[in-house]
């Protein structure tokens, strides 16, 4: 027995050293660790990357809305207010024929102007820029037909003055006045539109970030636990080493104790 025993272990030391049929070509643990690692750095970068992404993009449509959207309107109103006062100091001067109302008419005149000069320069589309030209277009011819209306009335022809200023003077003034509040109406609607994309775009932009960093973190853990299992197997094989060499050497003492038999 302990004969056959022999010639069995020296057939199998002379048989060559090789691979089993089909098995895969060992990598280093080193390498597979690396890879591991590199994959968590790759997801890390790509949440800021897209973090990034989604901040530029946010705040390119904050500034978009504070830099045009809000002052173009708030120019608009500014223009709409002014142009109020001026209509009540041209009708005070023809009530009155005080000359204080002729230069704070003309001082609302140039606040007029400015604010309309501000809502086209604010102005984002071509629907915007046309709205503020009108407006300053009709404002304009309104100013003109005033300040002719103010020279009949220092020429001493009131009563022309103050038909015309219940005439043509009023239709244009109801015309500039609905067209700036038309401006401003469209305005403060585009207003309300865009902080309704922009709060969509921020709640869209907080989803896609936690659910890109709740699969990084399902991920990274996956990751970790099998970088930690191939930081381990080499341990495991010295384990398994030692058990089957413990095992050997009982095995061999066993065969010495045991009296062989012919």
């Amino acid at each position: 027995m302990g004969s056959e025993r022999r010639r069995r272990g020296a057939g199998r030391r002379d048989e060559p050293d090789r691979l089993p049929l089909g098995s895969n070509i060992p990598v280093p643990v080193g390498f597979q660790v690396l890879i591991g690692v590199g994959t968590l750095v790759v997801l890390l970068v790509a949440s800021l990357v897209l973090a990034i992404v989604l901040i530029v993009a946010l705040s390119h449509q904050d500034r978009k809305l504070s830099t045009h959207r809000v002052p173009y309107a708030t120019a608009l109103d500014e223009a709409a207010l002014a142009a109020k006062g001026a209509a009540n100091d041209s009708r005070g001067f023809l009530i009155s024929g005080n000359p204080l109302y002729v230069e704070e008419f003309g001082r609302r005149v140039g606040e007029v102007r400015e604010a309309l000069t501000n809502a086209s320069r604010h102005a984002t589309t071509e629907p915007e820029l046309t709205r503020a030209s009108e407006a300053r277009a009709q404002f304009d011819r309104w100013v003109g037909v005033a300040q002719r209306e103010f020279r009949l009335f220092v020429a001493d022809r009131r009563h022309a003055a103050v038909s015309a200023s219940l005439g043509p003077d009023r239709d244009l003034r109801k015309r500039y006045e609905a067209s700036l509040a038309t401006a401003a109406q469209l305005a403060r609607k585009d207003i309300r539109a865009a902080e309704t994309s922009y709060a969509g775009a921020s709640r869209r932009a907080v989803t896609l970030l936690l659910i890109f960093l709740l699969a990084s973190i399902g991920v990274g853990l996956a990751v970790t636990v099998w970088v930690v299992r191939k930081i381990l197997e080499p341990v495991y094989a010295v384990l398994r080493l030692f058990g089957d060499l413990e095992a050997g050497s009982s095995d061999a003492v066993q065969t010495r104790e045991m009296p062989e038999t012919s």
